[in-house]
């Protein structure tokens, strides 16, 4: 479920930037273009590793005992 949360936080943070700088770019429907496609998978990648990170999903930190 967090991943999902991450995912969802990651695609509306990443289209609020893109509309805050004016940047579009459908990947579907306009002509393939390389430098635009790294941005945009570039910047959604970025957010979505920050909200991994937040999140702790990355894996629960080990405890030792102190005997």
């Amino acid at each position: 479920m967090r991943t999902v949360l991450a995912v969802i936080v990651a695609y509306i943070g990443s289209r609020a930037i893109f509309a805050a700088f004016d940047f579009n770019y459908a990947v579907f429907s306009e002509p393939f273009n390389v430098g635009k496609l790294i941005i945009d998978f570039g910047v959604f990648m970025a957010l979505f590793g920050g909200c991994i990170w937040l999140l702790g999903l990355k894996g629960t930190p080990e405890t030792k005992d102190a005997s």
